[in-house]
């Protein structure tokens, strides 16, 4: 196996946990309006699984390039 499909195959692994994260996440409330919870316990997952599904893309446009024509 070359290296550019294991890294197309572990970015499609971070896209799809990360964004299985989100999914989960969005459906998981917090409570009221206040400040407390705008910044509550779900915004350092929700930044953590943003972050995976970004590195996940990036490391598919690398892996496509990196395999060319």
């Amino acid at each position: 196996m070359s290296e550019s499909a294991k890294d197309s195959f572990l970015a499609a692994a971070f896209i799809a946990l990360g964004s299985a994260a989100l999914i989960v996440l969005a459906h998981t409330h917090s409570g009221g309006a206040n400040v407390a919870d705008v910044v509550g316990f779900g915004t350092l997952p929700r930044l953590y699984a943003g972050l995976l599904v970004g590195l996940g893309a990036l490391l598919a446009g690398s892996s496509l390039i990196r395999a060319g024509p």
